[in-house]
């Protein structure tokens, strides 16, 4: 038996989804995974990324503009491993960081002055509440995490 090389949206748990729109469209505070299960959280990130373009999910838009990063402290030995360095010890926890792109240059450019927002709240990036009633933050990722079943 072959395994399927495009998994389906469906097949990813919603706490995925929710951490890579929660990223999107603010900040998340950095998960702490030893080093091993810090990279396969992240290529879990990457194919649920993946599966929402191919299947054109109307949320992609915002998921696409995460970056992620897996980052340890500088006191911990590390090898190199191709081009890249990695722990030594790989239960090394580690910080799994998920922001918006570019999100690192905001402080610098807002201290230049710059209007980092563009007139633009975060809260534009989701979808308007219906006229009935404003929906609280929990109705708000209900609603998204019912879109993935």
């Amino acid at each position: 038996m072959t395994r399927d090389r495009n998994p389906l949206v469906e097949s990813f748990g919603p706490e995925l989804l929710a951490a890579l729109l929660s990223a999107a469209t603010g900040s998340l505070p950095p998960v702490r995974l030893p080093w091993n299960k810090a990279i396969r959280f992240r290529q879990r990130l990457y194919s649920l990324r993946s599966a929402m373009r191919k299947a054109k999910h109307d949320k992609y838009h915002l998921v696409c503009r995460v970056k992620i990063t897996i980052s340890w402290p500088q006191d911990i030995p590390s090898e190199r491993t191709g081009e890249h360095r990695v722990p030594a010890d790989k239960h090394t926890i580690c910080d799994v960081t998920l922001s918006p792109n570019d999100s690192e240059f905001s402080t610098a450019l807002k201290n230049a002055g710059l209007d980092t927002s563009l007139g633009i709240e975060t809260t534009e990036l989701l979808p308007p509440p219906s006229p009935k009633e404003k929906p609280s933050e929990m109705d708000i990722l209900e609603a998204l995490l019912n879109d993935i079943k």
